[in-house]
């Protein structure tokens, strides 16, 4: 009797063969098939997963085409596609894009990268990111508005080995425990800046990728309900 495998409706090919370094600024027939292949697949999951996201107020990129991120090496991701992901903004709307800059305001996000599939909180683009100025350093009286709520939402997520980063930056890294909660808004403010990307993540176990896109949408919806008080706390919306 044959045995029954599994259908993998992601695979370790979707990212290990994709977003590395050797093949992100790839713009070869077989890469951009690929690339394309992983969009639509994401876009399967967002389906499932943004209208349990919508009634906490998030919105995706208003464009149809632009729900995932860039598939092609273009201007807007350097020339490299090291990931594709779907972000969800709160508190943005078609109405008020032309006051609200989409791709530079903290989002909950959900993409494959080298490393696998992840879902998080992506609090600050490199540059002009639009929420950073609120907890900047020079903005103290901000700082001490929000410091007591975001402490309370981090002590929430104690235990659960969530790490912020604050990619590329000496001392970039800042595990979410009960004795660092204290200190994370001063480490926070030193670390954050323009520059850098920062936020924080949670790569999810390889066998969810054998599941059923509706499978991978309950980890994705359950990992953004869990962070998404964090992210009201830090953006103050």
């Amino acid at each position: 009797m044959k045995k029954n495998i599994p259908v993998r409706f992601l695979t370790a090919q979707d990212y290990y063969s994709v977003f590395s370094p050797a093949f992100a600024k790839q713009i070869d027939a077989q890469t951009e098939a690929k690339r394309k292949n992983i969009e639509n697949k994401l876009r399967q999951i967002h389906e499932i997963v943004y209208p349990q996201i919508k009634p906490f107020g998030y919105a995706c990129h208003y464009r149809k085409q632009n729900i995932t991120t860039s598939s092609s090496p273009d201007m807007y991701n350097d020339f490299s596609v090291d990931w594709i992901g779907v972000k969800y903004v709160k508190g943005f709307s078609e109405e008020n894009k032309d006051l609200l800059p989409f791709q530079k305001m903290a989002s909950l996000q959900f993409g494959i990268d080298e490393k696998g599939f992840f879902a998080g909180f992506h609090f600050a683009v490199a540059e002009d990111a639009y929420d950073r100025q609120k907890l900047s350093q020079h903005n103290y009286s901000m700082l001490k508005r929000y410091k007591t709520r975001i402490e309370n939402e981090l002590r929430k997520l104690t235990g659960e080995n969530y790490v912020w980063e604050v990619y590329g930056a000496p001392d970039g890294k800042m595990p979410i425990r009960e004795d660092t909660v204290e200190n994370f808004c001063d480490w926070f403010q030193k670390t954050d800046k323009n520059g850098f990307h920062s936020g924080v993540h949670q790569y999810q176990d390889e066998n969810l990728i054998l599941k059923e896109p509706a499978v991978i949408a309950g980890e994705v919806r359950r990992v953004m309900l869990k962070l998404h008080p964090l992210y009201c706390a830090m953006t103050g919306r």
